[in-house]
């Protein structure tokens, strides 16, 4: 065997900067030194499955036969996050910051407290997550990049509840994050290389 067993401990998240889509493309993302803490305390990231719907035809080629028959390409939502916060929760802000841009009103300050969505096109931004691998030989520096998940039009539909206790004084802080998407592609390190040469 010359290869190692794939780790699930080392991945890269890339949060979108930029938030929107076309014309749209004007809302303020998440800052890149959220991504670069993701990428170290991002405790547990889920990527979601895909599958097939099918439909049955009954004797399409012969009689009393049914067949599954593909009908569409299913992403299965959502993907989601479980982060270990720092003390300026700054992750939590950029995240709880990103969800409220769908909201007009969404912060319910004092005395305005109705609510109103904003166009999707405004909101929505493409999350990044690379698998990365420990090197084929010791001359190697960089980790390989063997996976990389695209999830386009993402954006944070749960921040989950934060846990605080008086008696968790070894604990860490930690907050799970579901995002929903269109759909997502999966590229291999040759797919990757050859887009960005």
């Amino acid at each position: 065997m010359s290869k190692s067993v794939s780790r699930p401990t080392l991945y890269k998240v890339t949060l979108p900067e930029t938030l929107g889509i076309g014309i749209a493309a004007l809302g303020t993302g998440v800052d890149s030194e959220v991504s670069e803490y993701l990428s170290f305390f991002a405790n547990k990231v889920t990527l979601p499955e895909t599958r097939l719907d099918t439909v049955i035809a009954l004797g399409q080629e012969n009689m009393g036969i049914a067949r599954e028959q593909p009908a569409n390409m299913i992403f299965g939502k959502p993907m989601t996050m479980s982060i270990i916060e720092n003390s300026d929760f700054s992750t939590y802000t950029a995240l709880r910051d990103w969800m409220m841009q769908t909201t007009v009103g969404g912060r319910q300050r004092q005395g305005a407290q109705t609510q109103r969505m904003n166009y999707y096109h405004s909101f929505v931004g493409n999350i990044e997550i690379v698998k990365l691998e420990q090197p084929d030989s010791s001359d190697d520096a960089e980790y390989k990049e063997p996976l990389k998940w695209t999830f386009h039009n993402a954006y944070p539909v749960s921040i989950g509840q934060i846990a605080l206790a008086s008696d968790a004084y070894d604990a860490a802080t930690i907050f799970d994050v579901s995002f929903t998407y269109e759909s997502y592609n999966v590229e291999g390190e040759e797919d990757y290389l050859r887009l960005v040469q």
